[in-house]
């Protein structure tokens, strides 16, 4: 058995919805984070609350094209559900708790991510840095912020 650590799994990053929306959007940053992963065969994880999320700020014709990105293959939306929730509910950090908003889907989101990130040692990618403000032991790539 192993330790306690994350347990390293080659190849992979978790994206967070301003990931997904800057995608949607056909922003070049974003773009370059598909393009990477398609050429090192590397895997793109994405926790379901942040597809809702990321669905929540587009038009049709945006969701159309974040539609056709989760059936690329590439990427891989990891369900939400009754066996990883304690789990997820216990990455939540401080600052998303003690915020009104805290017990909504952008906490839900982050915890999800950092459950991802942490136990497999990856970077979460976000478009905007404030929303990881408080969460420990992960590792953010910053593509750009909003």
């Amino acid at each position: 058995t192993r330790g306690q650590g994350p347990v390293r799994v080659i190849g992979g990053k978790v994206l967070d919805s301003t990931v997904l929306v800057a995608m949607a959007g056909r922003r070049l940053e974003a773009l370059l984070v598909l393009d990477y992963a398609e050429r090192t065969a590397s895997t793109l994880l994405v926790p379901a609350p942040a597809v809702v999320d990321a669905y929540l700020e587009l038009d049709s014709d945006e969701a159309a094209i974040l539609a056709e990105l989760l059936d690329s293959g590439v990427i891989v939306v990891d369900p939400l559900t009754a066996d990883n929730a304690p789990a997820v509910a216990g990455r939540i950090p401080a600052p998303l708790l003690r915020a009104h908003e805290g017990r909504g889907l952008l906490a839900l989101e982050v915890g999800h991510a950092a459950l991802l990130a942490t136990s497999r040692g990856w970077p979460v990618v976000t478009c905007s840095t404030a929303r990881w403000a408080g969460a420990e032991g992960i590792r953010v790539e910053l593509i750009q912020d909003k």
